[in-house]
């Protein structure tokens, strides 16, 4: 599964979509990670969205994430 993020202005203005890939972290953790580069108010900025899975208390078991092509990953960030 692929999810999605909208960076948006507090006037609610879309600013970009990030699309956020299965990722197996570091730690051991599973989630999804995407990246991308936005303008804000004429300025560029690398945006980060990261959403990691919260184990439960006495939860040791181990973790799995899907696994997705990395020739299928878009590169670089699409601006809304």
């Amino acid at each position: 599964m692929i999810l999605s993020a909208v960076l948006r202005t507090d006037q609610g203005e879309a600013v970009d979509l990030v699309a956020l890939y299965p990722k197996a972290f570091a730690s051991g953790r599973v989630g999804w990670f995407g990246q991308s580069k936005a303008t804000v108010g004429g300025e560029r900025y690398q945006v980060q969205v990261q959403v990691v899975r919260i184990r439960r208390d006495g939860d040791h078991g181990s973790d799995q994430v899907e696994q997705v092509d990395q020739a299928a990953r878009p590169v670089g960030g699409s601006e809304v």
